[in-house]
């Protein structure tokens, strides 16, 4: 696995009521300069809007959607954003939630939400045994009409991946692939040029390069140090720079090239 150093500059700051960010998502991707967000398990069940150096611009109430533990976000091509309700950190949950939302903004006149339900169809124990508790999860993005789910494993250093369909149902979902990182991941995102998948973690970040005709996990691995803290947050921006938010709020800009990877 190849390192590589990419300088990080700190754009601001969330405050209340946006207390412990998990999740970012372009508002509009030919303007980056506002962003989705959500708080993190137990908070009231808001999406919020905001600028990149973390001033609040907006809330959307989200009826009907309890927020068990909200952990990341993603974007399909239509527009609609999905919430992953799937934290798991005792691996207590026996069915794990993925809210739809239909495409929105700040003006909308009526949210349309559907839910995907889901259990890990290698979980047998709420909870197991410690050694075997690997169904957290706080990490996916959607591609080709499919959710990606990248597990936080507390018991082994294996990512699990998962594959959901991005449409309303419930299902059982079977580890597709994994992939030995000595780390807990908690967020993902994917290039807009779909030409790269980032995974965060405490401490770093970690590019997957999309190569044709290869599943995810089998392309080249990158390794980006970035020790700033309970990193929680990361988006891919449409000029191919991220975003990163950690637990406390900081939100830091990493001018990112793929090329400089390689």
């Amino acid at each position: 696995m190849k390192e590589r150093i990419v300088k990080a500059t700190l754009c601001g700051k969330y405050s209340s009521p946006v207390i412990e960010p998990s999740g970012l998502e372009a508002i509009n991707e030919e303007d980056t300069s506002e962003v989705w967000t959500i708080n993190d398990s137990g908070s009231e069940s808001y999406l919020w809007s905001s600028s990149q150096n973390g001033k609040t611009t907006g809330k959307i109430l989200l009826e009907g959607c309890r927020n068990f533990d909200w952990e990341d976000l993603a974007k399909d091509d239509s527009g609609r954003i999905y919430i992953g309700d799937f934290g798991n950190n005792l691996n207590l949950r026996k069915e794990l939630l993925i809210y739809r939302i239909m495409p929105i903004n700040l003006d909308y006149k009526k949210l349309i939400i559907d839910s995907i339900v889901f259990h890990f169809a290698e979980q047998r124990s709420f909870p197991p045994r410690r050694r075997e508790r690997n169904f957290d999860c706080e990490a996916f993005f959607y591609f080709n009409d499919t959710l990606f789910l990248f597990t936080k494993n507390r018991g082994i250093n294996w990512v699990r991946l998962y594959k959901i369909p991005a449409k309303p149902g419930n299902y059982t979902v079977a580890s597709q692939d994994s992939i030995y990182l000595k780390s807990m991941i908690t967020s993902a995102d994917i290039s807009e040029d779909k030409k790269w998948v980032a995974l965060l973690s405490y401490g770093k970040i970690y590019f997957i390069k999309l190569l044709q005709h290869k599943e995810i996990l089998k392309n080249p691995v990158y390794c980006q140090p970035f020790r700033h803290g309970q990193t929680e947050s990361i988006l891919f921006l449409k000029s191919g720079d991220l975003l990163v938010s950690n637990e406390a709020g900081k939100i830091w800009r990493l001018k990112w090239r793929g090329e400089l990877m390689e």
